[in-house]
């Protein structure tokens, strides 16, 4: 492998700095649910564009609560039982400058 910085050899650089890096969308969380009949459970795969502070979802169908789910990852899975296709679900951002920030 190579890596090169800068066209040719020319450009230099002493230094290089990192710092944390924190997203705040300007949008909603992105749900989508996968209902398995065979399994009696029903995946929901959510994300909000990068955020990086958000530290878990809360997951409702209708007026209940179902678990709250720890964020894993860019995009979270969850598996829930007992929701059909009939449902329908909201996740809310848990923690961050988003906290409370709910799915459409």
């Amino acid at each position: 492998m190579s890596v090169r910085f800068g066209y040719d050899t020319t450009v230099q650089r002493y230094r290089a700095y990192s710092y944390p890096w924190i997203r705040h969308p300007s949008t909603k969380p992105d749900v989508v649910a996968c209902s398995y009949s065979e399994s009696g459970k029903t995946a929901m795969y959510v994300n909000w564009n990068g955020a990086t502070d958000v530290q878990s979802w809360k997951v409702y169908s209708g007026s209940n609560l179902k678990p709250i789910a720890k964020r894993n990852d860019f995009e979270t899975t969850i598996l829930v039982d007992g929701l059909t296709d009939r449902h329908f679900v909201v996740v809310e951002a848990v923690g961050g400058v988003g906290d409370g920030t709910r799915s459409d």
